[in-house]
Formats: C-alpha cells, structure tokens, sequence
C-alpha cells in the first residue's frame, strides 16, 4: 500500500518536502520563482541599504572641509626655487592632522593607537603639480574628506595662491584602518563618529 505523501512525513520538513513533490510540476515551478523573487528582493532590500550608507557617506564627506595657510619655505624648493614635489606631500599630511585635530582627534593616536590597537598608514597617494610655486608665497590649502569606506577614509587637497582661486595643484591621500596583525579592519567607531559629527 503505497503511503499518502502528506501523512508520510513526521516533521514539518517533510511535510513540504512531500507536498512539493505531490503537487503539479508547473507548481513547483512557481515555488521556486516564489524563492528566487523573495531572495531578488532580499538582495535589493540589502542594495538600498548599502546605497543609503554610501549616499550619507558622501553627504557627510563632502560638507567636511578645512583651508589652511602655507608659507612656501626656501628648504620646500629646488634649484630653481620652486616647490619641491616631496614638499606638497608634507603640506598634505600637515592637512590631514589639522583635519583631524579640528574634528577632536589626536593625530598620533589616529596614526597609531597602541592601547587599542589599531592604526590607520596612508597606503596611496597622488599629487597634480598644475602651476610653479615659489619661495615666499603663501598657499590656501584645502582639506576635504571625499570619501568614507568601511575600512578606508580618503582626501583631497587643492592648492591656491592665497590671492587667487586659481587651483596650482591637486592632491589626494587613502588611509586604511589595520589591527595589530597588519590586516585591514573596519574604521574604529570613536574615529568615525568624530569625523561625521555635525558639531565640526
């Protein structure tokens, strides 16, 4: 006597798996598109979530920006008395600690904090020289935080002679958040919700 597929099962799995293989081929069809749909829309739910972290990312970057004031110094240039391109990667660095010290951070514990055990190196860095810049001008350094990744913050630098708007050179910098093994890891929360802090 051939058992009923419904009264056969003694568990709820095998309930359904025995009324899915009782019912009609074109069910079992549909039962599947139902399970891919609800993953498709599990997956877009997921999507929305990562596009509105990504867009109050951005919202939040781009309204952080910081000017500084740099006086070209005669150990900044070359030869030919203009600005030396290691120059602008220290002015950049000096950006990057006025940034976080305006946003209540401690540049030496952000670089490298031993008591919790994290550190966040520059690990690329790119630099536009567009104009010549001479000993004894002075410079509108502009810092702005242009991006905020799970495990990476990033800036950008544009530099101005300080009576023009003219842009003589462009930068940018990544940093990316490693644990004391070296690996990468998220950005710690302390500094994170300093820099998105509406207060700065």
């Amino acid at each position: 006597m051939q058992t009923n597929p419904i009264e056969g099962g003694n568990n709820r799995a095998n309930i359904s798996a025995n009324l899915l293989r009782a019912t009609h081929p074109s069910r079992r069809r549909i039962a599947c598109l139902a399970r891919f749909v609800y993953r498709d829309l599990e997956a877009q739910k997921m999507l929305r979530q990562a596009i509105s972290w990504e867009q109050l990312m951005q919202e939040s970057s781009r309204a952080k920006e910081i000017d500084l004031t740099i006086t070209v110094r005669f150990g900044d240039t070359d030869p030919y008395g203009v600005v030396y391109f290691a120059s602008y990667f220290r002015y950049c660095h000096y950006g990057i600690e006025e940034f976080l010290k305006h946003h209540g951070l401690t540049p030496s514990e952000v670089f490298r904090n031993r008591a919790e055990g994290f550190g966040l190196p520059i690990v690329s860095a790119g630099c536009d020289f567009l104009k010549p810049v001479w000993y004894g001008q002075q410079l509108r350094l502009t810092v702005s935080l242009s991006g905020i990744g799970e495990k990476s913050l990033t800036f950008d630098f544009r530099f101005c002679r300080m009576t023009e708007d003219e842009i003589v050179a462009r930068g940018n910098a990544t940093m990316v958040a490693i644990g004391t093994d070296w690996r990468s890891r998220s950005i710690p929360q302390q500094v994170l919700m300093a820099l998105l802090s509406p207060d700065r």
